[in-house]
Order: structure tokens, then C-alpha cells, then sequence
């Protein structure tokens, strides 16, 4: 137990308090009013999904994370990854998954909002499903 609560005592506040981001799954009609941008091509073994989201959105939420997870034919989770963004101004994620698969991948951008409207933050998501 103290084992756990030393871990604990690493994390930064808002890690350990901060409830889990809702999704908003975007698509062609939206993502262009909220300023995002997206690329769903095929390459020669992969489908390939590039995201680009604008630096701020709804008034003065920044970018702090973006990535993506690859989904199994029955909607479950078989790998991640998520990264902080480095660069505020210019936000993008990128993934793939092959063509061979049943797999969905969902590629993605974290949103926080400032203090009193945390509850506005988001993952904004576009998936080839």
C-alpha cells in the first residue's frame, strides 16, 4: 500500500483528478466548422489516416495530447499510443492499419479547456470505421 501511494504522490494533480475526456468523432461536415483537417488515403499495404487540428478551439482550449489506437473486430482496444503535443500552433496525429485486417484504427487530438470549464475538454476523433 504506501508502495502505491508513493507512485501516487509522482503523478501530477491533474492526472489523478481529472475525469476522462469525452470524444467527439468528427466527420466532413463538422471537422471543417471546428477547423480541423483530415486525409484518409490507401497506401499500398495500409490505410492511412492523417489528422491536423487548429491551435485553439472553443475559445481557449489548447492541444495536450494527440494519437491513436487501433480497435479489433469486436470494439476492443489491441494497441495505442498517445503523445503530448509539442507544438501548440500546429497539432496533427497520424496512423495506420492494414488492409489484410478487420482492425478499425482512430486517430485523435486532446483538447483542455482552462480552469472553471474543464468539463468542455475533449477528444476530437476521426476513425475508418
Amino acid at each position: 500500500m504506501k508502495f502505491v501511494v508513493l507512485i501516487m504522490l509522482g503523478l501530477p494533480f491533474q492526472i489523478i483528478a481529472s475525469p476522462p475526456l469525452e470524444s467527439f468523432l468528427l466527420n466532413k461536415e463538422n471537422s471543417s466548422e471546428l477547423g480541423f483537417t483530415y486525409t484518409v488515403s490507401n497506401e499500398k499495404h495500409a490505410k492511412m489516416i492523417e489528422l491536423q487540428g487548429p491551435s485553439e478551439i472553443n475559445n481557449g482550449c489548447k492541444p495536450i495530447a494527440s494519437g491513436n489506437f487501433v480497435l479489433n473486430e469486436n470494439g476492443d482496444e489491441i494497441s495505442g499510443i498517445v503523445v503530448k503535443v509539442d507544438s501548440v500552433k500546429d497539432p496533427n496525429s497520424f496512423g495506420f492499419v492494414s488492409h489484410h485486417s478487420q482492425n478499425i484504427l482512430v486517430v485523435f487530438i486532446d483538447y483542455i479547456c482552462p480552469e472553471g470549464r474543464k468539463s468542455e475538454s475533449r477528444r476530437y476523433e476521426i476513425s475508418t470505421n
